[in-house]
């Protein structure tokens, strides 16, 4: 079926992802990711309410599924995209309680934030850009947290810019090891 799609067959590509979603005897895996695959081609065709549709009934229906937190996230995403801050707020807000250590949980606490003051709720907002940075300071939304905080980011310490050369055993293996380098080119 993904072979069909991206050879262009996408008529025939998506109506063998519906059977596959469907059939008797398919693996919760197999199924979860044809639905995953044709929510995500609805919103490649601009179908953005049926995407979402799509992600939330996926999540639904195999809520354990390699998929499901992705599916969640996503249709949380396509609601902010959409103007519904309020929902896509608690529904980010949910995933994040829901898998607090998934892959998803910085992100949907990021945008959560996002969501929430898009919904007029500043303190909710910093709330949650406040958790991310507690959660890990050094990822990318614990720095985008931050500027939205106004605050610094998080930088590692300044490291040494000089080499110890106290020890002559020390520098003569690293003149070997140069001279085999530039030996070899």
């Amino acid at each position: 079926a993904r072979s069909l799609v991206r050879a262009g067959e996408g008529t025939e590509g998506r109506a063998l992802l519906r059977r596959i979603a469907v059939m008797r005897g398919a693996t919760t895996e197999v199924a979860a990711n044809a639905r995953f695959l044709l929510a995500d081609l609805a919103s490649d065709d601009g179908q953005d309410r049926r995407a979402r549709d799509a992600y939330r009934a996926l999540a639904k229906a195999y809520p354990r599924s390699r998929v499901a937190n992705e599916s969640r996230f996503r249709a949380a995403i396509i609601a902010f995209a959409d103007g519904a801050h309020a929902t896509a707020a608690r529904e980010l807000d949910s995933l994040a309680a829901r898998d607090p250590r998934g892959e998803e949980a910085l992100a949907a606490i990021y945008w959560s934030g996002r969501a929430w003051a898009a919904a007029g709720q500043t303190s909710r907002a910093r709330e949650r850009w406040r958790e991310v940075m507690r959660r890990n300071v050094a990822s990318y939304y614990a720095l985008t947290s931050a500027r939205r905080l106004g605050e610094r980011p998080w930088m590692p310490p300044p490291a040494a810019d000089t080499v110890d050369t106290s020890s002559d055993e020390l520098l003569a293996t690293a003149i070997r090891r140069l001279d085999v380098l530039s030996s070899l080119g």
